[in-house]
């Protein structure tokens, strides 16, 4: 069996597609963030996304997948519903987020099923209500 690399550094998503190409691992695509994780989609659809060798989708079947600049990173699971992890904790659990974000300053947000948004600022939740007030919650 031949061992595969995975802690290598990929400058581009070229240089990672051949890399996958020479190690005959099927890709519908790939992609090298900012902060040197990467990612490849698979033949069935699923995505593969690795930081420092451990991939961290290993046991999730994740649609679609991102890695922020301050180490964060997310999935879309099957049912469309996106999932923020900060140092293996995931920040969304239990809620249903049609859309995630994780700003380099630690702040984050998700946005619910019904559109509304939600930003945390050191584990606090500021959000507007229905008539615009600024509402403040703990998570």
């Amino acid at each position: 069996m031949k061992y595969l690399n995975y802690h290598k550094k990929f400058k581009s998503a070229d240089d990672l597609k051949k890399w996958l190409n020479e190690n005959e691992i099927e890709s519908r695509g790939c992609y090298v963030f900012e902060n040197g994780d990467w990612a490849y989609i698979d033949d069935p659809g699923l995505t593969h996304l690795y930081r420092n060798g451990i991939e961290l989708t290993k046991e999730i079947k994740a649609i679609n997948s991102y890695s922020f600049k301050n180490g964060d990173w997310s999935y879309k699971d099957k049912q469309g519903f996106w999932h923020l992890f900060r140092n293996r904790v995931e920040l969304t659990k239990g809620i249903k987020a049609n859309y995630v974000w994780s700003h380099e300053n630690g702040d984050w947000m998700y946005r619910d099923e019904q559109g509304f948004e939600y930003l945390f600022r050191n584990g606090v939740g500021r959000t507007k209500d229905l008539i615009g007030r600024e509402v403040f919650f703990l998570l």
